[in-house]
């Protein structure tokens, strides 16, 4: 009886493990149909990055940007099903499958891209909103789905107004400000009165009536609302051979009722780390008395530089912060610089020239 027990006890056992590598079979199957079916196509039907990387791709110095933020995301590492960016939270918006256009097609809620300006990759998408982005990224950090990839017809893709035609300027997306591209638009001669006042900040830190006030006047939108929040702090800084004095400002949002600014009244140093890098310092002072508070930035740029290259505070000695008069730390800065322009004078200029800016900038905890 023992033996006949135990023979059919393994039976039992080798039935369970032959369905189980069935069912695992079954379900590679599924997993490889779903792999090489939509998901390929999505992935397959976006740029070449490896290629267009090389134009005008530039990684930040000493930050990490993930490869795959550019991505249309899988159905699998999104959330919710969606039809429009209304259905998801704020700091999302309902990706969908290229081409995707009509509300009548679901996506999934994923999480809007918030780093975009650490790479500047140009690898034209145009939306469903008939709008030309510079790369996936800058379209999902917007909210659009992608209707197709290149430029969308008759856009022109601009980084400053000066790059546009005549009454035209350089329309960027809310809050991309200098950190990316835009795109050529005729510039607006009136305002409608809107129903409601609805102001918003615009890229320059100043407040406008409307959007359209703010393009009037040639500048991007940063925010909605007035310009007193959190990361509404600023840093600029330029300095070139034909400037009679250096210009620069750096605005710090402590609290909404408590904001400091400085400009600059000296020229940056350079401190070189052999020929590998250079450390540059900018101070700002916040008056022309004596006993006047100032701010610090402090930076290393690696040799030779591929610009545009951005920089976040608390990285190797970079940071910017600011002091009392006597040289007492007051407080310091979160986020990142970007730099521009960086032309080193034992380079055979009669001067070093440097272009700073930095925005979403912080008061650190």
């Amino acid at each position: 009886m023992k033996f006949v027990f135990i023979g059919f006890f393994a039976v039992l056992i080798f039935a369970a493990c032959d369905n189980t590598t069935a069912n695992r079979a079954d379900a590679d199957t599924v997993t490889d149909q779903t792999v090489a079916g939509d998901a390929d196509e999505i992935v397959n039907d976006q740029p070449d990055q490896s290629e267009t990387d090389q134009t005008d791709d530039v990684i930040p110095d000493n930050l990490v940007t993930d490869d795959t933020v550019d991505e249309i995301p899988d159905d699998d590492t999104v959330g919710t099903d969606c039809m429009t960016n209304d259905q998801c939270a704020e700091d999302e918006f309902c990706a969908k499958p290229l081409g995707s256009c009509s509300e009548a097609v679901a996506g999934k809620c994923d999480g809007r891209p918030t780093d975009c300006f650490m790479t500047r990759a140009v690898a034209p998408q145009c939306g469903c909103d008939d709008y030309t982005y510079s790369n996936q990224c800058w379209a999902a950090a917007s909210g659009a789905v992608i209707a197709h990839a290149g430029e969308c017809d008759g856009d022109v893709l601009c980084f400053r107004n000066d790059e546009c035609g005549e009454n035209e300027f350089c329309q960027k997306k809310t809050g991309v400000c200098d950190m990316g591209f835009g795109v050529c638009r005729p510039q607006p001669t009136d305002c409608p009165q809107p129903e409601e006042p609805a102001p918003v900040c615009g890229c320059d830190l100043r407040e406008y009536g409307d959007e359209c006030t703010a393009w009037m006047n040639d500048i991007p939108v940063k925010h909605e609302g007035a310009c007193t929040g959190p990361k509404d702090s600023m840093v600029r800084y330029f300095y070139a051979d034909d400037a009679e004095t250096p210009e620069g400002y750096l605005r710090i949002v402590v609290s909404p009722t408590n904001i400091r600014e400085f400009w600059t009244t000296d020229t940056f140093t350079e401190q070189f780390n052999g020929n590998s890098s250079v450390t540059l310092t900018v101070r700002f002072y916040e008056s022309d008395l004596p006993e006047s508070d100032y701010a610090e930035l402090q930076y290393t740029l690696s040799l030779p530089p591929t610009l545009p290259m951005g920089v976040g505070f608390g990285y190797e000695g970079s940071y910017l912060r600011w002091y009392s008069f006597n040289g007492v730390a007051l407080g310091d800065m979160q986020g990142t610089v970007i730099t521009y322009e960086y032309v080193r004078h034992d380079a055979g200029n009669e001067v070093s020239t440097l272009i700073v800016s930095g925005l979403n900038l912080w008061v650190g905890e």
